[in-house]
């Protein structure tokens, strides 16, 4: 919505910058299915995209700042639904897994980081440790 004025069609250019995404992105999106196709062509025979297609791909923003990929995304309906108030059953499983595994991974790098802080705090006793290693094992 350019200068409080909506839009009501873009070409590719205008649809990158109201979004801000590239146009390859656009196509990308296109070919995978995650935005409506355009229907309309222009005179000199471009696509012409809607105010839809920029709901799509704000959507599909959205979806992968919470981790979501554009393969997850395939079967997800949220992307053409507007007004929507609950998040599908899909989604939520979706983000119910991309949770436990950032938990798995908080995990992981706490020990990492007590690791490199015992290290850090008395690196004699980790050399001291290493003694007993050898590549022959």
């Amino acid at each position: 919505m350019k200068g409080g004025k909506q839009v009501d069609s873009f070409t590719i250019g205008q649809l990158s910058e109201e979004t801000g995404v590239t146009r390859k992105a656009i196509r990308l999106y296109e070919e995978k299915g995650l935005i409506l196709p355009s229907i309309k062509r222009s005179e000199g025979n471009y696509r012409v995209y809607n105010q839809d297609h920029v709901f799509c791909i704000n959507c599909i923003k959205q979806l992968q700042s919470l981790g979501v990929s554009l393969e997850e995304m395939k079967d997800l309906s949220v992307i053409f639904v507007k007004d929507t108030v609950e998040v599908e059953p899909r989604l939520q499983q979706l983000l119910k897994e991309k949770l436990a595994k950032i938990d798995e991974h908080i995990e992981e790098l706490q020990k990492l980081r007590q690791h490199v802080s015992s290290f850090l705090d008395s690196p004699e006793d980790v050399f001291s440790q290493m003694e007993g290693f050898t590549n022959e094992e």
